[in-house]
Parts: structure tokens; sequence; C-alpha cells
């Protein structure tokens, strides 16, 4: 979980001493004005007031802590001990104080407790309940999801159509309920229809409702979703599962922003914003005919790509944590832990089913285990295995060519594959080199993590493959 530091500070050599040590725990840090700490504060985790703050003035920033709802962690830097204030200060809710002039393997010390204590108390906050989920539940050690969080805030405030992609599991029906619940239409309803749960007939009454009579059995009349989710949000997961004829009436909601009942002859207008989601290439599809490439165009005004799990392995211990804790106390159980070697089996697992299927392998774990930690052998054997199966880093690819005439042929013949041979054996040394470390290699090739990774799969490379060896059991 990456956390967020606030520092406010007028010593810049005290400031930069601080961020070299925060980087060595994964929290971002960065300086923050004493005038703008009372605005700010929700935006951290951990705030730091420098020496220079008086009593007044860290009392000022924990009552605007207080009326957060974030409510990070308030850290008192001092070049002075004064136990009187020190007392009155820990009464008014400071989290604590550290002694500037430590060294910095002790100063690294308390700070890393620091944050591991924040960092427990995110995670066993176990709030806000799965029908209430926030952007912040989307934390992550990632720098692509740090990146897709920070757009999905910006977008969360307005009212525009959003397209979420992403594969199964990876939490797209969350992600549109916490864009419902961040947006100026929070007090309107969430509505959710699966497109793909229901048949053709049953959808379009969903959807649109029906005047009774419409069809056989339609005895009463009906609103459909669109009239349900008035000064809401009506979220349409699947989308790619609609059948043509009903996305041409999508379309044209979308554009007049009024529904007419199936069997009826009125339209009624309709205030409601449109967040879809699909696990298919929309793109794709578009191009076969399965789907309208101008409703497309409506659809994806903002489009978010949630990164599936394998693909942010740094991510998985903090999620295992979380959920083992959730699972404990749904279950009315004592907190548990994860063991390393367990940990390791995690990280090796390839996660098909993603967040939701490490939920599910968790929470059988914490229901079978047999004590306060979860070991290897409490996990589903497929995931036991993965540890033993994880991949050797391979042979350093050669340049390749498809006969021995290649070279005997003209520039304008050979230049494409000479210009993907040459990319595929970039890539390889590139991972090599940083052990598959994408992110880094990404900075190194001056590539989005995305963009690098549609060309890993292009000439078929896998991080995994360049990850140092595991040490599986014996």
């Amino acid at each position: 979980m990456l956390l967020r530091a606030a520092l406010s500070l007028d010593n810049n050599a005290l400031a930069s001493r601080l961020h070299r040590l925060f980087r060595q725990l994964s929290v971002w840090s960065e300086p923050v004005p004493t005038l703008a700490l009372s605005s700010v504060a929700q935006a951290y985790d951990l705030i730091l007031t420098g020496p220079h703050f008086t009593q007044r003035q860290i009392t000022d920033v924990l009552a605007s802590v207080q009326a957060s709802e974030e409510k990070p962690a308030v850290i008192r830097l001092y070049d002075q001990a004064d136990p009187c204030a020190q007392a009155i200060l820990l009464g008014q809710g400071l989290a604590d104080s550290v002694f500037i002039h430590l060294s910095d393997e002790r100063l690294l010390a308390a700070l890393q407790t620091i944050a591991e204590r924040r960092r427990i108390e995110i995670e066993t906050r176990l709030g806000p309940a799965p029908d209430d989920p926030r952007l912040r539940d989307f934390r992550s050690l990632s720098p692509t999801m740090e990146t897709f969080r920070a757009m999905a805030q910006t977008v969360a405030r307005t009212n525009t159509t959003v397209l979420i992609q992403g594969e199964t599991g990876v939490g797209k029906e969350w992600l549109a309920r916490a864009l419902h619940l961040e947006s100026s239409r929070r007090d309107g309803p969430f509505i959710p229809i699966n497109c793909g749960a229901l048949t053709e007939t049953l959808l379009e009454s969903e959807l649109f409702g029906h005047t009774r009579g419409a069809f056989t059995g339609a005895e009463t009349p009906r609103r459909g979703h669109f009239e349900l989710a008035h000064t809401g949000t009506l979220f349409l997961d699947e989308i790619g599962e609609m059948p043509l004829h009903l996305q041409v009436r999508l379309l044209r909601v979308l554009e007049d922003r009024k529904v007419q009942r199936l069997g009826g002859e009125q339209s009624v207008r309709v205030d409601v914003r449109i967040v879809a989601a699909t696990h298919r290439s929309l793109t794709n599809d578009a191009a076969e005919g399965r789907f309208r490439p101008d409703l497309l165009y409506r659809l994806r005004v903002v489009q978010l790509h949630i990164p599936p799990l394998r693909e942010r392995v740094e991510d998985i211990p903090s999620l295992a944590r979380y959920h083992a804790l959730a699972a404990a106390k749904r279950i009315g159980l004592p907190p548990v832990e994860l063991s390393a070697e367990a940990l390791d089996s995690l990280k090796a697992y390839t996660w098909p089913g993603n967040v939701r299927e490490l939920a599910n392998v968790v929470e059988r774990a914490v229901i079978l285990g047999r004590g306060a930690v979860i070991d290897l052998t409490d996990l589903p054997e497929e995931v036991q295995c993965s540890t033993l199966a994880s991949p050797q880093p391979p042979q350093e690819l050669p340049f390749s060519t498809p006969d021995s005439s290649f070279w005997d042929r003209p520039w304008r013949e050979v230049r494409q594959t000479i210009l993907q041979e040459g990319e595929r054996m970039y890539l390889d040394r590139l991972l090599r080199k940083t052990q598959g470390k994408v992110g880094e290699a990404a900075r190194i090739a001056g590539l989005s993590e995305r963009g690098l990774f549609d060309k890993m799969r292009r000439h078929g490379l896998t991080k995994e493959y360049f990850k140092p060896p595991r040490g599986g059991r014996n």
C-alpha cells in the first residue's frame, strides 16, 4: 500500500533527508506549506510538522485532521523536548513525536514503525463496506495503478460518461460505485445491470421499462432502469454483450436524454450518468461488426483501464493482508497474518480471476487455517504449486532470420523484419537488466508501462521469465 506523506518543514536539508528515507519505505512524500495543511489534510496519510511549528499551529492542524474524512496521522518533529506540550498534543490526537537529530539508521527505524502502523490502521479499518467503496481503496505500490487512481479521482467529480475496461475480477463494479459515491450524484440512486445476464427481450424491458400489454405477461406498467436511475448513475456491466438493436436505442438515449418505454408512445426525460464496463475489446468488436462504432465513441468519453493483478504483483501482499483481516472480522475470528512462504506463493501465482479470486483464496485459508498465521499448506494446491513452477530466465534471444536468403534481399523487403527483431532483442536485454521490473524498464525505455506491456505481448515476452528464481519448498 502506497502512503502519501506531507512534509511541512522550513529546513531544506531535513526535507531532503526525509524524502530519501521515505523512498526506502515506499512512502511518497512532498512539501506542503504550513498555511495549506488545513485544506489538504485529507489528501495525505501522514503529516510531519517541523520544529518551527508552535503548539498552537499543531493544535490547528490536529483540529483540521479530525474534521477530515481520511484523518491522517500527524507526527511532530522536534529538536528540543517539551514534555508538557507533548502530553497536551497527544491528548489532542498527535500520533507521535520524532527527534530530528537521530542517526539515519534510527530515524529510518522510527519512520518505518510509524508508516507500518499507519498501513495497518488503513488495512484494518475494513470500511467502507462492500456497498460503499471509495477510490482510496485502490491504493497501490504500482505506478500504473497510482496514475489510474489519480485519473479516476478527476473523472469522479464530473458527470461525463465513462467506459471501464478490465479482466473479470479486477473490480469494475467496485470502481463504478466509487465513481458514483464521489460524484455530485452521490445522493441519487446507483442502478447496476448486467447486459450479458438477461435475455434480449428482458434486457430491453429492464432498461427502458414497458407499458401494460407491451408483451405477454406485462400486466402492469413498469419503469425501466433509466428512469429508476434518474439523478443518479446507471452502471451497464458487460456492455459488449448488448444486442445491436438495443445499442441503437441506447445511443438515442445518450443523445436525447429521453427514454421511451417498450410499447409506449411518450418519451420520458431522464438525468442519468452512464458508466459502462466490459472485459472485451470493443474496438475489435466494432471492427468486426459486433458493436456500433458510434456508440463506442459516445461511451468512451473517458476510458479507465484496471490492470490485472498479475501486472502489479507488488500489491499482492497488501491486498492479501487486507482480505485476510476482513474475512477474519466477518467470520468472527481473531486477526490473522500470512507467513513469508505463503506470500511468496501468492505472488508467484498468475491470478486468472484477479482480486476476486485472491479474496476467495484468502478467505478459504482463514476458514480452514489452524492458527493465527496462514501458512503455505493452508492455500489451495494450485497456488502452492506456483512457487515451484516459477519460470526460469531464458537464454538471451539471438537475432533470428526466416531463411538463409534473408541477407540477399533488398532493404525495403527486410526492413520491417529487422526492426521487429531489433525491438525484440532490445526488450529482452532491457527486461533482463531490470530483472522483469516493468516500471523500471518502461522508465529507461521512455515508454508508458501499458505501452511496454503491449510490446512484450507482441513478442511473447512475460516479465516473470526475467525475475530471479524463487526458492521452492524442499
